[in-house]
């Protein structure tokens, strides 16, 4: 008995010994590596995102989401008036009549920012995507698109003559705050940069008229729309060249900024007497603008509190001092147009539009849950004597270029709050604007009709955002 179950259990050790050896022989199969998110930092930790699998882009998402509720006084300043300050019948504009003039919006961005650094330097492509619906919201469009390597950059992005560029208020527009469409190179030498720009604007850019009695008119650039028979705006056909100065430290920054800017018109006429229009000539000029600003970090008065002091001067830019269009004006757009430019004679000399402004801004924080701005600016511009006078245009104030005017504009915004990434803001913002001259039309109602040389306003805004 004893002899058999030794012979069953070495038998049965046996074949597990052999089994044991065939086994051994088999290849194994390794499970497949997983590839976790990794959290990434460039910059000491400034900058935090994830890496994307397969790859050495740090990116980081973000964006928000935002609820506003606006509004401006009626555009009533505009309407015509009999010398004893009565009001004309029938403009439909009159006193915010089939007006739109307040209502409320949304708002919602993706931001997407992905760097690698290399031997050339950072690389980094930046998208600042958008989404509006509502009042002056309407459909999507990009905010910010630019890449960069190193010192370079392309795409979408704030002008380089750009400084305070409405940092700390919502609504209003105290100087020039544009996005472009260009390339730019900056050096870079410690705490001091240098760098230059080409840029085009996105936007309009326009060129009045006052020959032949025809009323003033403006136009997109590279269309050349505008009124036949006269002079148009040609549209501009280079770049506008940006060169920038800055110095940033610890107690903040002080920045001088230059820009160059081509203004064209083109003259029409008949063709013997056939009805069809030709080109006779071009007219070039090259207006420019500089700018000043320094910001001052105040950390005694409260945390990231800082003080902005700018301005600026133009001669054929308004763009650069915030006045191109109706581009920042406020109750301004009902009252006067801004021109690069006024064109005079058959030929179509420029004139070109002189400009300046100058601005403060103060930002304070009372406790991490809440703070407050006070700004104001004054804008004067002034068109060399080319008064414009003719039909002029209810609906939009075309007739009225070339009246020299000034306004200025003051403000508070308050801002909470209640937790982290969520903002309640409440702005308020008062604008006063003066025409130099009483303009006369004695078409666009009847004989003995005028406009106004002012006007004034307050606007207001409340607006909620979350930022991710």
């Amino acid at each position: 008995m004893k002899l058999t179950r030794s012979l069953l259990l070495g038998t049965a050790a046996g074949f597990a010994a052999v089994a044991g050896a065939q086994a051994a022989d088999l290849p194994v199969r390794k499970a497949a590596p997983v590839e976790y998110v990794r959290v990434c930092s460039l910059g000491g930790g400034a900058f935090v995102g994830y890496v994307i699998p397969g790859s050495d882009i740090c990116l980081r998402v973000g964006g928000f989401a935002r609820y506003q509720y606006t509004w401006n006084p009626p555009s009533n300043s505009l309407l015509s008036v009999l010398p004893g300050g009565l009001a004309a019948p029938g403009i439909y504009g009159a006193r915010g009549y089939n007006q739109r003039f307040s209502g409320q919006s949304a708002t919602g961005a993706l931001i997407l920012d992905a760097r690698t650094q290399t031997e050339y330097g950072l690389a980094r492509a930046f998208i600042d995507m958008r989404v509006g619906e509502g009042f002056n919201e309407s459909g999507a469009y990009i905010d910010k698109a630019w890449l960069q390597l190193g010192g370079f950059q392309a795409g979408k992005y704030q002008s380089y003559f750009d400084f305070y560029a409405d940092a700390f208020n919502n609504i209003g527009q105290l100087g020039s705050d544009h996005s472009a469409i260009g390339a730019a190179y900056t050096a870079i030498f410690g705490n001091f940069s240098a760098a230059i720009s080409l840029e085009d604007y996105v936007g309009t850019d326009g060129v009045a008229s006052s020959t032949f009695g025809a009323p003033a008119y403006y136009g997109i650039p590279g269309t050349g729309f505008g009124t036949i028979g006269g002079v148009v705006p040609g549209g501009y056909r280079v770049p506008d060249v940006i060169a920038r100065l800055l110095y940033a430290d610890a107690w903040g920054q002080v920045q001088l900024s230059g820009a160059l800017h081509q203004v064209r018109a083109t003259t029409f006429g008949l063709d013997d007497g056939t009805g069809l229009f030709t080109v006779q000539d071009d007219n070039t000029k090259y207006g420019w603008a500089v700018q000043g600003g320094v910001k001052v970090n105040t950390p005694m008065f409260g945390p990231s509190d800082a003080l902005y002091l700018q301005a600026a001067y133009t001669e054929g830019a308004l763009l650069y001092i915030g006045a191109n269009g109706t581009r920042g004006f406020g109750q301004s757009s009902q009252l006067t147009y801004g021109s690069d430019a006024i064109a005079t004679g058959d030929s179509g000399s420029l004139k070109l539009t002189k400009g300046w402004n100058a601005l403060a801004a103060f930002s304070h924080t009372w406790t991490p849950t809440f703070s407050t701005a006070i700004w104001g600016g004054y804008t004067s511009v002034d068109y060399t004597g080319g008064y414009i006078t003719g039909t002029v245009d209810g609906a939009t104030g075309i007739g009225l270029a070339g009246r020299d005017f000034h306004y200025w504009q003051a403000g508070l915004q308050a801002n909470w709050s209640p937790i982290r990434n969520l903002t309640v803001a409440g702005t308020v913002n008062y604008v006063n604007t003066q025409a130099k001259r009483l303009a006369y039309d004695p078409i666009a109602v009847g004989t003995d009709t005028y406009f106004r040389r002012s006007t004034d306003g307050v606007q207001f805004a409340v607006r909620v955002q979350r930022d991710f």
